[in-house]
């Protein structure tokens, strides 16, 4: 059997948004991080690379508005 991927986006690169994308990129093999948002683009570009999630915008909106995410995580 298959595992199907999960496309995820997180909106929220603080404490536990940083804390989440780690599990879901390292631990987590049917999770696929597309992006993820912060209001401070530059923690989210930082938590980006770490984890190897494509892309980390600024505007939580584009995370919501991505066609390909199937489920966005939030930590404000």
């Amino acid at each position: 059997m298959t595992k199907q991927r999960l496309n995820l986006g997180i909106i929220g690169a603080g404490m536990i948004g940083k804390v989440h994308a780690e599990n879901l990129a390292f631990h987590i093999p049917t999770a696929n991080v597309l992006m993820i948002a912060d209001i401070n683009e530059q923690v989210a570009r930082e938590t980006a690379e770490r984890c190897r999630i494509p892309k980390a915008v600024k505007d939580y909106h584009e995370v919501i508005a991505h066609p390909d995410i199937d489920l966005s995580l939030i930590h404000i």
